[in-house]
This record gives C-alpha cells, sequence and structure tokens, in this order.
C-alpha cells in the first residue's frame, strides 16, 4: 500500500508523539520489567498509623480552633478564648 497525502500526518504525529516522551520512559520500562507493576504490594494489608509527639501536640493545637463559617460560605478558625491571663 502506497503513502497517500492524507497519511503523511499522520505518520508525522507519530513522530513527534515519539519524540515527547519523557527521559525517564526508558528507565521506568527497564524498572518495570524486573521488579513488576507498582501495584504488587501488598495492598490487602491495613495501615499501621503509629502517633508520634509531633502529631500529638499538633492534635493538641488544634482542639483548641473552632471552625466558622461567613454568609460567603470561607470557613476559617478562630482559637476558643482561654481562662489564662
Amino acid at each position: 500500500m502506497e503513502p497517500t497525502p492524507e497519511m503523511e500526518p499522520a505518520a508525522d504525529t507519530r513522530k513527534r508523539h515519539r519524540a515527547r516522551r519523557p527521559a525517564y520512559h526508558r528507565l521506568d520500562s527497564f524498572v518495570r520489567l524486573f521488579l513488576g507493576p507498582a501495584d504488587r504490594s501488598g495492598s490487602g494489608s491495613p495501615v499501621i498509623h503509629r502517633h508520634d509527639a509531633a502529631e500529638d501536640e499538633s492534635e493538641r493545637q488544634v482542639a483548641g480552633l473552632d471552625i466558622e463559617q461567613d454568609s460567603l460560605g470561607h470557613h476559617y478558625a478562630v482559637r476558643r478564648p482561654t481562662d489564662e491571663p
């Protein structure tokens, strides 16, 4: 089958598409060949989340805030008043 003028733009588009592939595309394919697809991990197992001291401090600070909404629907946080001087 001889290429027609209608077919040439499609071939040109394919060439440009190949040139736009990211530089890491070949590396990604190479790694996937040896390690397998990304979804091979044990996704059925539950995620165990452990709190650390920074998270406990953050939760303590957020617990002292009230979330309010204005007439336009914007949300903002207001610190609760404390009895400390």
